[in-house]
């Protein structure tokens, strides 16, 4: 009688070609034919073999292992190229946690860093985030990929998983620091003036300051023609900056017209003084309010201050001439009854 061992592995299907195979009973050896792999579960052939009239049907069974290409030679297999073989096969390895099997300088991991350009801003201000180690980049929070350009309102730590070509994954984070803009308060010095007058700008809220027009730092006093709105930038100690705007206004001056009538007297007259333009006007010297009367004794300049509905001021002059009376003297006259007597005046005194 023939005896014979049958075995069971479990393997993967596979159409890989088999060895010859012996088998012997009795003394007798029987050559199996060229076997393959038909069975999910294992190599499993069968034969039919015949001996002194006796038929018999042999099974057989053998592991095969599962190999996987390493391209670049770093021992760590790309678990997407697989090859079932008896033996290791040439360029294949038993590992399949090659996170890159086109880089020999990525074994199975992958270092994953991530980065942020700049990393203080302040409010508005954009950050570019950046990833290297690896091929797709997936960014939280905000559920960002690739090398996004974001722009937080707070100090946020971002986290990027990076996923490699063979699979592999790691993570890195990056803080993003957010600093607050100043707070801006104007107050000028007054806000409202009249032409030819002048204001102080003044701002607070933060550690420097710039005015536009005219490019002025500090707390500059100015004296605009017209009203006017200047711009404060003023940045902080962390070189933030904001803006904030003050107007000026700037009020015209009265345009103030005077008249004396008369404008020339003699000693012992007097002139009335008037002008228009203003709401108010104030006469000097004499410190004179109103449409006065005067009688200067010699010729004078009046000064008059007219004030407008604004508070503006503005001035005008007045000249009133004062002419001196003659001087008359005369001489008494004897004369005879009847007779006439001439009387002669000199103008020129």
């Amino acid at each position: 009688l023939f005896s014979f061992l049958f075995f069971v592995l479990s393997i993967k299907t596979i159409a890989q070609p088999l060895p010859n195979k012996m088998i012997s009973s009795g003394g007798n050896e029987f050559n199996i034919p060229t076997l393959s792999v038909s069975s999910s579960t294992g190599i499993i052939f069968s034969s039919t073999l015949s001996y002194s009239g006796v038929i018999l049907t042999l099974g057989f069974q053998q592991p095969v292992l599962k190999y996987f290409k390493d391209q670049d030679g770093d021992l760590f297999g790309n678990k997407d190229s697989i090859q079932w073989d008896f033996a290791q096969p040439l360029g294949y390895v038993p590992d399949s946690t090659d996170c890159d099997d086109n880089n020999a300088a990525i074994g199975n991991t992958i270092l994953v860093n991530a980065g942020a350009t700049p990393s203080t801003i302040c409010i508005g201000a954009n950050v570019n985030l950046s990833a290297t180690g690896a091929t797709t980049y997936h960014w939280q929070p905000g559920n960002l990929t690739g090398q996004p350009t974001i722009s937080p309102t707070i100090t946020t730590t971002y986290t990027v998983t990076g996923t490699s070509i063979g699979g592999c994954s790691n993570s890195s984070t990056v803080i993003v620091t957010v600093n607050a803009l100043p707070t801006i308060s104007t107050s000028p010095n007054p806000s409202i003036i009249c032409m030819g007058a002048s204001s102080v700008l003044s701002a607070i809220g933060g550690v420097s300051y710039t005015w536009q027009p005219g490019g002025l730092t500090g707390s500059p006093s100015v004296s605009p023609t017209t009203t006017t709105t200047y711009t404060v930038t003023a940045v902080n100690a962390n070189g933030c900056s904001n803006t904030a705007t003050q107007t000026i206004s700037v009020n015209s001056l009265p345009n103030v017209s005077v008249l004396a009538n008369p404008s020339s007297i003699c000693i012992g007259a007097s002139s009335v003084l008037s002008a228009t333009g203003g709401t108010s006007y104030t006469w000097q010297p004499g410190g004179l309010t109103g449409n006065p009367s005067v009688s200067p004794t010699t010729t004078t300049t009046y000064t008059v201050t007219a004030v407008n509905a604004n508070g503006c001021s503005n001035t005008a002059t007045q000249t009133i001439v004062v002419n001196p009376l003659p001087i008359v003297t005369a001489s008494d006259v004897s004369a005879c009854a009847g007779n006439s007597v001439s009387l002669i005046g000199n103008p020129g005194g």
